[in-house]
C-alpha cells in the first residue's frame, strides 16, 4: 500500500523544572534526577501537516482511506531504567508557536491553560513503552490522530509526548534526534489506500472511440474553393486596307 512520510513543521522540548528552557528542534521525554532531586522534567511537542508537502510520497487527501500512522524515531540518548509508560496526546492549541513557547506559555504573552501544554480529546492518548536502546524505533498508534487532523483540523497533527509518571524518584529519560538526515530525523509515516476515480470519471474505451468518431464526422473537410473564371483570350482581327 502507498505511504507518505512527513517531516515536522515544528518541534520543541519544554521543561517543568527550568520552565523557560524550551529549545526548538529538540525532543526529550522523561525526568532526570541528580542528588535525589529532580533536575529536569521534559516533554516533547511536535506539529506535522499531512496536507502539506511530503518528504516521501504525496500529500494526503480527504478521500484517502488511512490504514496506519506512526512516528519514526531515532533514539540518541537514554538514561535510567527503560520500558516505562509514556503517551502521545493531541495539543489543543492550534496556534502553539514552537519558537516562542515554554512550559508556561504557548506563544508570546499567552499562557497555557494548564502549564506544560494544553491537550484534549478526541482522539484518546496513545500509549507506548519508552525505547530500551539507541537507534531506530517507532511509536505506533498515531492513526486516530491523523484521521482526526484530516477530518477536523485542516491536516494539522499536533502532538505532546510525555512520561505517564513524571515523579518516578529516579532518572527515566530518552532523547530523539530532531534535525538530521532523512533517514534519522523524526518523521510521521502514514499508510493509506488511495481512492480510485469514480466510474463517471473513467470514460469507457468504447465511448471514447465513439466520441472520436463523432468528432471526426462533425469536422468535415472544407469544400475546395472554385477557381476564378479566366477571361477568354480575344484574337485580334486585322482588317486589310486598300492603298
Amino acid at each position: 500500500m502507498p505511504q507518505s512520510t512527513f517531516f515536522p513543521e515544528g518541534l520543541q522540548l519544554i521543561d517543568g523544572v527550568s520552565q523557560t528552557y524550551a529549545p526548538a528542534w529538540s525532543v526529550d521525554v522523561g525526568g532526570v534526577y541528580a542528588g535525589g532531586a529532580k533536575s529536569a522534567l521534559r516533554r516533547g511537542l511536535a506539529r506535522f501537516n499531512v496536507f502539506g508537502v511530503a518528504s516521501d510520497g504525496r500529500a494526503l487527501t480527504i478521500a484517502d482511506t488511512l490504514t496506519d500512522a506512526r512516528l519514526l524515531v531515532d533514539v540518541i540518548g537514554v538514561a535510567g531504567a527503560m520500558g516505562w509508560s509514556a503517551s502521545v496526546e493531541r495539543i489543543s492549541r492550534a496556534d502553539w508557536d514552537y519558537t516562542a513557547a515554554n512550559w508556561n506559555i504557548y506563544k508570546t504573552a499567552s499562557n497555557w491553560t494548564a502549564a506544560g501544554g494544553d491537550v484534549a480529546t478526541p482522539p484518546p492518548a496513545a500509549g507506548f513503552a519508552s525505547p530500551a536502546a539507541l537507534g531506530a524505533t517507532t511509536i505506533d498508534g498515531l492513526l486516530p490522530f491523523v484521521t482526526d487532523a484530516i477530518a477536523n483540523r485542516a491536516g494539522a497533527v499536533l502532538l505532546r509526548i510525555k512520561a505517564d509518571n513524571e515523579t518516578p524518584g529516579s532518572t527515566q529519560f530518552f532523547s530523539i534526534r530532531a534535525t538530521q538526515t532523512f533517514d534519522t530525523r523524526l518523521r510521521l509515516r502514514v499508510t493509506y489506500a488511495a481512492r480510485d476515480p469514480a466510474p463517471i470519471d473513467r470514460p469507457h474505451a468504447g465511448s471514447m472511440r465513439a466520441d472520436r468518431a463523432a468528432a471526426s464526422a462533425r469536422t468535415s473537410s472544407p469544400t475546395p474553393a472554385s477557381s476564378p473564371t479566366q477571361p477568354h483570350a480575344q484574337g485580334s482581327r486585322t482588317q486589310s486596307s486598300n492603298i
